[in-house]
Formats: structure tokens, sequence, C-alpha cells
């Protein structure tokens, strides 16, 4: 027994001093709490225990606050600052993150599911490279954690980017005993649309965590929705002096002494460790930016180019096709098995689109507000003298960039490709980052021709437009890896998003209806969002959206489509219009048997909704108002006061629909208990559209959201220096932008089973009288939550009408 355990220590003691001994590249240091007397001890640990060993004892330090300026390093043996050499560098006493490749160690992702039978595997925070991604839905909230340790107090300040109006997005820094710092929260507002908002908030000494939050809220039961939280930077001062100067990972250099960060090889370049300088690749081979090495080039195959018209010639009217290697190239186009792809025929251009002309040949521009285009589209005229403009823009040929369109980035500081026209189509894709947003915007910021003229511009966000009045494009995604083309409505008063389409998706048409006269710009953002680096892989380096045409009608101060005659004479560059209430129509004399265009109201029960300036039919024209509604004065269906159910039964809400209502929910909790409670506005006399209530975005960022019925969120916040309690109001949303129709319990059979099944639900008791009255609405979008709409049901519970009840549907 003894002489095995001889034995053993002998072997023991073998291995032991056979272990080299770490060298600094091998090392880590660790630093002790700071004692009371302001001392405190700096230890070094190998990086990997089974490659070598430390013999160094403890270092005593007696100012654990002393610190090295930006690109030095504390000498331990003789306790001073020394520059770093080239490449090598030091941050002082910051920790800062700015490029995500992988996640950074002391980073931790976290998801919380709220649903057993949903799996969240594909949400939590992943690196894009020039930022961090934190995705998450209404089922996945998400959480970034940064253990942090500070010698003494200082700041951590990060550059963010979201613009999700119900993403509730929460900082905190919590200190060793897990409390608040400060006792609060940060609630952080939503950035604009192309730039990077920055958050400061203190670090205490010692110990802390640093988190992010993310908690899309459930506004209905949708799992296909995503919300996307980008993390760019992250900086830490307080940190403990820099022991040692960094060596640049490989893929990176540093070409000078003193350096605070290594810099990253760009493409087509390569490094090892402690590079001072960048190597350029091989001629044969390629790298994304900072690689250590390079990889080589294959063949070029067909997915590697891209197809495109040249500029046309302003002195021959001409153009051709070009295919081109899709930027960057990463293929060898000079190998015998390389796809050729020769210079296209010269071919005439296509003239610019009607109601624009040809600018030096190369342009294409608006005609002036209602003139045709003429002379092949080389120049514009005015209409007959006995004609007036037919307003809209029609955009399908594609020689030239047309009028009132923009191409541009989504994220100001990131470079990305543009739109492209190509003869036929415009397109965007080929070389696109993931998840970066190219977008088209056209812009039609005078709105839409209303059916009364000269009405007054403050008035064009409650004016339906002319019936009829739609924008219709026709498009197609060519892809083979994920792709999603969004398209939305940017206004003065809101932005919705409306709808949403994955790729592949084989050519079709989409039309969008506008719900008001204001003027807005249509933006259509395409977006690639495989893996990280995908820009990369030949085949889906082609993936693409086409758009074939995009067409809007009754637009306002654009060139015309074409002319037409008016029945009754014409008033500037319309018709003459009939008086409120009635339309045009062909009579005949019953005499004489001659047709001549008449102004006639619509029968009883009816309104007009059709062009009070064109001859239509009756049934063109007039629209019998849903039920619980009658016709009002603004070509509109507005809520009747005196409705009377098929039962018999007479309501009368002269005095309580014309009440405003403000109702509050039961204050809630996120996962990670951070408080929020929702409040309800509403006003249900939709004869009035000026008094509809509005909820207020305290962030600034987002505009403030009015409708009949409305919502908007708060949370508390902690006032550090008065220790008071104010709240925070954020993410608005319209839930009724429009009346449909209102009813009794008692109006079907089926809708009486519908209803209590939706009271019952919401723990109400259900309506066996049938005398409950239900006022349904309507959003005009949902922002993010595209492809569906929320409807809004009022419910006056039980005469005489004591409660109101808001039920999602």
């Amino acid at each position: 027994m003894w002489l095995w355990f001889v034995i053993r220590c002998l072997v023991f003691v073998e291995l032991v001093t056979a272990e080299k001994e770490c060298s600094e590249s091998e090392v880590k240091y660790i630093s002790t709490e700071c004692a009371p007397d302001g001392s405190h001890f700096i230890i070094k640990f190998p990086k990997n225990p089974s490659l070598c060993v430390v013999t160094d004892a403890p270092k005593l330090m007696k100012d654990c606050t002393q610190k090295c300026p930006v690109g030095q390093a504390l000498n331990l043996t003789s306790n001073i600052c020394e520059d770093c050499p080239v490449g090598t560098s030091a941050p002082g006493d910051v920790y800062e993150v700015n490029y995500w490749s992988v996640l950074p160690k002391g980073f931790y992702s976290d998801v919380f599911h709220s649903s057993s039978k949903k799996s969240c595997n594909s949400f939590g925070w992943k690196p894009q490279g020039s930022y961090l991604l934190g995705t998450s839905n209404s089922y996945c909230a998400t959480e970034l954690t940064l253990e942090n340790h500070n010698i003494e107090e200082g700041l951590v300040t990060f550059q963010y980017q979201f613009n999700d109006p119900f993403l509730m997005a929460y900082f905190t820094v919590r200190n060793d005993r897990c409390v608040l710092d400060g006792g609060k929260s940060y609630i952080l507002p939503p950035s604009s649309r192309r730039k990077w908002k920055s958050h400061t908030a203190h670090v205490p000494a010692g110990i802390s965590t640093l988190q992010w939050y993310l908690f899309p809220e459930n506004v209905y039961d949708s799992w296909t929705v995503t919300t996307e939280f980008k993390l760019k930077s992250v900086k830490v001062t307080g940190r403990v002096s820099t022991i040692h100067c960094s060596e640049c990972k490989p893929g990176f250099y540093t070409n000078h002494t003193k350096s605070s960060d290594c810099e990253i090889c760009p493409q087509n370049t390569f490094s090892g460790r402690r590079a001072s300088s960048c190597t350029d690749c091989p001629s044969d081979e390629y790298s994304l930016p900072g690689s250590s090495s390079c990889t080589k080039r294959l063949p070029c195959v067909d997915t590697e180019y891209t197809t495109t018209y040249s500029s046309c010639s302003a002195d021959t009217n001409m153009h051709h096709l070009t295919t081109k290697l899709i930027q960057p190239v990463i293929c060898e186009a000079n190998s015998p098995t390389a796809s050729a792809k020769p210079r296209g025929p010269e071919e005439k251009c296509s003239p610019c689109p009607p109601g624009t002309k040809t600018l030096n040949g190369t342009h294409c521009v608006s005609c002036p507000t209602g003139f045709i285009s003429a002379n092949h589209n080389d120049s514009c005229v005015a209409c007959p003298a006995d004609e007036v403009p037919v307003f809209g823009i029609k955009y399908d040929t594609w020689s030239r960039m047309p009028p009132r369109l923009a191409t541009y980035c989504l994220e100001e500081d990131v470079t990305c490709q543009p739109w492209r026209t190509n003869g036929s189509s415009i397109f965007v894709g080929p070389g696109l980052s993931s998840f970066v947003h190219s977008v088209l915007e056209l812009e039609l910021l005078d709105g839409f021709i209303g059916p009364k003229l000269n009405m007054p511009f403050y008035l064009d966000p409650f004016i339906r437009p002319l019936p009829g009045t739609k924008v219709v494009f026709d498009f197609e995604l060519d892809c083979r890896a994920n792709c999603t083309l969004t398209f939305a409505v940017d206004s003065l008063s809101e932005t919705l998003l409306i709808q949403k389409w994955n790729g592949p998706l084989k050519r079709m048409t989409y039309t969008y209806t506008p719900g008001e006269c204001e003027g807005a710009s249509f933006l259509w953002l395409f977006e690639r969002w495989s893996a990280s680096g995908s820009k990369w892989d030949p085949a889906s380096r082609n993936d693409k959206a086409i758009i074939y045409s995009i067409a809007v009608n009754n637009t306002r101060e654009t060139g015309a489509l074409g002319c037409k005659k008016c029945p009754l004479g014409i008033d500037g560059q319309f018709c003459k219009p009939c008086k409120d209430g009635l339309f045009y129509t062909m009579t005949k004399n019953a005499t004489t048997g001659v047709e001549r265009a008449e102004c006639v109201p619509c029968p009883n029960g009816t309104m007009v909704i059709g062009d009070a300036s064109d001859i239509m039919t009756v049934d063109q024209a007039c629209i019998r108002c849903p039920p619980g509604t009658t016709a009002g004065p603004a070509s509109d269906c507005v809520t009747d006061l005196y409705p009377e159910a098929p039962s018999g039964q007479n309501y009368d809400f002269s005095t309580l629909l014309t009440k405003r209502f403000a109702v509050s929910g039961s204050k809630l909790f996120t996962p990670q208990g951070h408080a929020f409670q929702q409040h309800f506005k509403l006003y249900l006399d939709t004869r009035f559209p000026s008094q509809r209530p509005t909820c207020i975005n305290d962030n600034k960022q987002d505009k403030n959201i009015t409708a009949w019925i409305c919502r908007m969120t708060s949370s508390p916040e902690k006032n550090k220096l008065s220790d008071s309690e104010s709240s925070f109001r954020s993410a608005s949303l319209g839930l009724g932008d429009k009346l449909i129709k209102a009813v009794a319990t008692n109006s079907s059979m089926e809708f009486a089973k519908e209803i209590n099944s939706k009271l019952t639900t919401a723990g109400w008791k259900a309506d066996d009288l049938g005398n409950d009255y239900h006022l349904f609405f309507k959003t005009k979008s949902l922002y993010r939550y595209v492809g569906r709409c929320i409807w809004c049901v009022s419910t006056f519970y039980e005469l005489p009408f004591q409660s109101v009840l808001c039920l999602y549907l």
C-alpha cells in the first residue's frame, strides 16, 4: 500500500515538472475585489491548464484604481505603464465590443418561453458581424446578459436600433446582490428608421450584470411575426487596469504602437496572430473580412452573374444588355469551365412612362400637373380645352428610373445594393448582405383626390379618396435562400406595414386600397435573412426581388395618364361635381328619348360613394350602409344613434355614444418582472372624426396614434433625484380605425353563438337575452403584424349599458 502511494506521488511529480511555463499569450489575469485599504491582488492563470503552468505568486497592488492610458499596459514588475508594441492593443480601463463574429466571452443569450407548445430554438442573440441581432416574438422573450467587473464606478454606453412599436425593450444594471442600480430599469425608445440610437447608464464598482431584454406584446395569437433588435457596440468604463497587451487575433492587425484596438483585415486579405499588416490573397483565391486564410476561387457559375441594361445614350437613345459578376467577386471568371457572358446587342430604349417625359435622353421627369406625354414621351402637352386629365402614374417601362422613385439602405451606415432598372423591370438582391434592407420608395406626398374639390388639407387624414383608388404592383421573389419583401406606407400621421411575403414566390399582383386622401410614401423593403455570410454562397448570391409594374390612380399634383370628357362642364382641371349627396347619371327623356347627364340622389338607406364628377350607375355610385350605421355627410356610413334590432328592440345612444371613455387594465409584468399597464381610449360617435382620441408615445420617435379606439402601454419610471415615479407611455396602437357594423346579439343565431363564445372567453357572462349591442371596428393595419388585422368589438353590456368591453377577434 505504501509502495503504491510513493510510486503514484513520483509519477505525479514527474508529470508536473514536465509541463512548460506559460508564455504571455497563454495566460489571463484576474483582479480581486478592492480591499478596505485600497489594495488588491492580480492573479495570473493559464488559459488552458492542460498545456502549461503558472508558477508566479499573486501580485499585491497597493492602489486598485491605478490605470494605464489607452494603448499601454501595466508592467507588474516595475509597476509602470508601458506602450503596446505593433500587433497588440490595450483599451485602458475600457471594455468595448464593436464587431460580432461570435458571442464574446462574458455574454450569454437566454430565451423565455410563454407556451410549452411552441419552440423558441430559432430565437435569441446571434452575431451578424457589424452588429448582434436579437430576435423574439409573442411567445419567445429573449435576454442578453453581460457579466461585468468594475474596479470603480463607470459608465456603459451602447448603440442599438429597432423600429417595431410593439417591441418592449428594457436595459437593466444589477449589482452583486441582483438589485437594480438606481432602483430602475431603462425602457429603450425605438430608433429612427435609419439611425443608431445611443444609451448610457451608470455601472457600480464591483460585480454587476448588464441585461438587454426583449418582450414583444402579444397583440393577438401570432407565432410567425419576429421582432428584431440590433446591438452595434457596447462600451464599459471603470474596468481593471490592462495588465498585458492583447495580441491581435487572426484576421486583425495593428501597424503602430499604443493601439487601443486591432483593425479588421478587409476582404481578399488575411493575417495571422499578432499581425502588423494584412497580406493580399493570391489572385486565384479570396477571403471574407476578418479572415485568417484565403479560399480557392471556383469557376464562376450562372448564379454569380447579374444582368442589367446600360444607361440610355443621350445621342442614340440606345442601350445594351450587360452581364456582370456580382460584387464582391469570389469566383474565377477566366476558368475554362466558367460561364461565358457576352455583351448584348444595342437596343432602343423604351419610352418614359405616361405622364412623364425624357430629360437629356437619360432620365424621366414628371410632366407638369395634369399634362400628358406627347411626341413619344419626349415632351408634355395639356389636355384639349373640353377635357380634363385622368390623374395617376403607371410605371411599366424601366429603361430609365421613373420620377418620384428613390432607392437607399434602411440602415444609414450600411452599404447595400440599390434597386436597379432592367428594361422590363426594377430589381434588387444580388450581393445584398443578410439582414440588410434595400428600400424602393415611391413619394406621393400630395395625396389622393377626394369626393370634394378644394377640401382643407387638415381633413385629408379623415376623408376617403375616390372609390376605386388603389396602388397596384406586379412582382416576384426569385430566391433560393430565405428572403422577404415588405410593403409599407409612411404618411404624416403613421407608418403602416401592410403586407409581407417570404420567397420564393411566383409572379403575382397585389392591390392596396388607401383609406385616406392624406399624402404618403410607399415603400418596398427587400431583405435576405439567411445565416451571416450567406451573400458569399454561390447558390443564392443572385436571389432577388423583381417589380414589373407600379400603378396608382386618382393622384394629386402628378402628370396625367390621359384625358376625358365631362358631363356638365369643367372646373379647372376637374369636372364640375354634383352637390353633396348627389351623383351624375344618364337619364332619358320619356318623350324625346334623348339622354342627358343629371345629378340625382341615392335611394333611401344608401349613400353616395362614387365620383361626384363622373357619370355612374346607381350600383356604382351608391352603397347601402351596414347594420347599425347611417349615411353621413362625408361620403361615409356613421354611427346610428337610434338603431332598431331585428327583434324590434329600439336603442337610444344619443347620450352614451357621445361620451369619451378611458379604461385602464390591470398592472402586468414581463417574465423578468418589468411592470407595465395598458390604457384604452374610446369615442364611438363616428359622425365627428375630429373628436377621435389620441394615444401618446413619450419616446418622441413613434408618432402618436389617433383612432376611434386606441391603446397605449405605460411603464413606471423612477426619478433618481426626487425618488418619485412617473409613467412612460409607448407602444400606442389603433384598435378601431373604421366602424364596420353595429348589431345586437339576437341579430342572428350564428352571431349570438359567436359573440357569446367571445364574451365567456373574456370572462364575461353570455348574453342569454340577446339585448347586448356590439360595435365592430377594424384597424387599417398592424405595423409588423402584417397580413392580418385587428377587429375590435365594443360591447354595451346589459341595459342600461353600464360597461364597455373591448375584445380582440
